[in-house]
Parts: structure tokens; sequence; C-alpha cells
């Protein structure tokens, strides 16, 4: 009989201490709540962050968005706003990294600034397509053109080909036929696009068509213009597979723009040149290869055991390369 009340002691201890500690804990809520009557006044400023969310280069894509909105890059002040700040973006990029040329590519640059080159490029892009998507700012064809003359210099030196034809293809197939008179710059792009043509695509005849556009129908002679005759000398190198002329070329170009295009096509004239050399010649010495493949000393023995594999036989003090020769049975 004590041993039950014992326990039944023990028992109702424990449920005096259960219940002690749930008057512990409502007492702490209600401190809690008390403390929290009292909620002091955010410092946070909301208007500045929805303003800042606003900014113009911040708006997506209208591909993105909706084509038919006019609350995003379709509105002709944004247009405007996001204009004169990617020019100021490119700006700053070459100031601190130096201009994009053959001899300075994309990517040789440290990634970050690869990164900030690929955010203008999608600047270009936002820019683009809310040009297309008013139908030009609304028949402003002068601000649609300056939009993507600028576009497709930035992505040419920066090696995009995938943005560069969509820039020069509305360039050349929707705003220049658009003007009244064709613009002093149409031969240029036109130029642009032929290369991205010959080099990158090789849509050879979609190169050849371009050289009946309307903006070049008054200049019958397109060797006087230099930049077209540029374009078609490549052509022309692409269809007799003259390399030593090609590399010629590309060394003398008369933009950046236009060399960077043209290098889309090197690699293919480097196999080509170092096929028919390795087939003609016992052995060629390494600075004329370096010079006819327009590459640096260092990088043409390199060069020329990518193309010929095993064609190389052997190298002699850095001098000359000598290629193998099958064996030609006598008759």
């Amino acid at each position: 009989m004590n041993r039950k009340q014992g326990r039944g002691g023990r028992g109702q201890g424990r449920g005096r201490s259960f219940r002690g500690e749930g008057s512990r804990a409502l007492s702490t809520d209600a401190n809690t709540a008390g403390s929290t009557s009292g909620l002091k006044k955010s410092t946070r400023n909301w208007t500045r962050e929805s303003d800042r969310s606003q900014h113009v280069h911040e708006l997506p894509l209208v591909s993105r968005s909706g084509w038919e909105s006019t609350e995003g890059l379709q509105n002709r002040e944004k247009q405007n706003e996001l204009f004169s700040y990617i020019q100021e973006r490119q700006k700053l990029w070459i100031d601190k990294a130096g201009p994009l040329d053959e001899h300075h590519r994309i990517q040789n640059h440290t990634m970050i600034l690869r990164e900030e080159a690929g955010s203008i490029i999608l600047l270009h892009r936002k820019l683009r397509e809310g040009l297309v998507a008013s139908r030009f700012a609304h028949g402003d064809y002068t601000f649609a053109q300056a939009a993507f003359e600028q576009a497709s210099i930035w992505n040419a030196l920066c090696e995009d080909q995938g943005e560069l034809v969509k820039s020069l293809t509305g360039l050349v197939d929707d705003i220049y036929p658009s003007m009244d008179s064709p613009p002093s710059t149409a031969s240029e792009y036109i130029s642009l696009l032929m290369l991205h043509y010959v080099c990158h695509s090789s849509k050879l005849m979609s190169a050849y068509s371009l050289l009946d556009h309307p903006c070049l129908r008054d200049n019958k002679d397109h060797n006087n213009d230099l930049h077209i005759r540029y374009a078609t000398q490549i052509l022309q190198c692409r269809i007799h597979y003259d390399y030593t002329t090609y590399f010629r070329l590309v060394e003398n170009a008369p933009t950046p723009a236009h060399a960077m295009i043209s290098r889309d096509m090197a690699r293919d004239m480097q196999r080509l040149a170092c096929s028919i050399i390795g087939k003609s010649y016992r052995c060629a010495s390494i600075p004329w290869l370096s010079q006819l493949l327009s590459i640096v000393t260092e990088q043409t023995v390199e060069t020329v055991k990518r193309h010929l594999e095993r064609g190389v036989e052997r190298i002699d003090d850095d001098e000359f390369i000598w290629f193998k020769k099958a064996l030609v049975p006598r008759a």
C-alpha cells in the first residue's frame, strides 16, 4: 500500500514539474508577445529599391516578357536610355581592357572582363529586341541603324557569331531597305554579313546574292568600295583555296571587325596550307611557315604538327621542318 502511494507520489511530482514547465513557457510567450507589440519602423528604403528594379538595363528581354507590352523596352524613352547606357558601358570596358582586334582577342582577357563583355552583348540584344518589337523605334530608322550598327561591331569584336548575324541581318534585310536613301555605312555592314556567310556559315551563294543588294545598285563597280572589294576577295580565296592571298588580306583588313570575322576561317586555311606544303616540299623553314600561316613563330611547329598529324618527320635546330614522303615505286 505504501509502495503504491510512493509511486503515486512520484507521478504527482512529475505532473507538478510538467505543469511548472508549461507555466514558464506560457509566461515566456506572454513576455515575447509583449515585447513584439511595439515593433520598430523599418529603416529600409523600399521606394528607392523599387526604383532601382526599374532601371532600364535591368528590364527583361522582350522575348521573355511579351512582344506586345508597352511598359518595357518597346518604349522609345527607355530605348534611348538603354542606348546611352550601352555606350557608357562599352567606353568603360575599353578604358579598362583596351580595344579589341585580331591581335587582342576577347579570349585572351580575364574571366571577369569576358563576363563584362558578355553582359554588354546581352544589353545589345535587349535593345535590338525592343526595337524590333516597336517596329524599329516606331519608324525612326536612323536611331535603329545606329543601335544595330553598334551592336554588330561589338558582337564581331567579341566573336559572338550568333548575335552578330542577328544584328547584321536586321540591318541589311530590314533597316537599310526601309530608309529613304542608302546610308554611307551600308557597304561596310553588308560586307561584314558577306564575310560571316563565307567564313563562318559557308553560305557562299548567300554571300554572292548580297552583291545585288539595293544599297549597292548605284555602285556596280564593287572594286571602288574598299569593304565590298575586301569581302569579295575573301570569297574568291575560299572558292579557289588561295591561302596565301587569304592570309595577306586578313593582315590588311579595312577594319578590326572585318579581320575578326575573316579569322573565323583561318584554321581551315592553315590546314589546307599545311596539307599542300607537306606534299609539295621536302622541308620548309619555320620563319617562312610562320609568315605564310600568319602565326607567331613559337606556334608554327605546333600548328603544323596538329594539321599534318604524322606528316612531320623531324625538326632541325628549330629552323627547318622536314616532311615525310611516301615511297614511289619504280616503273
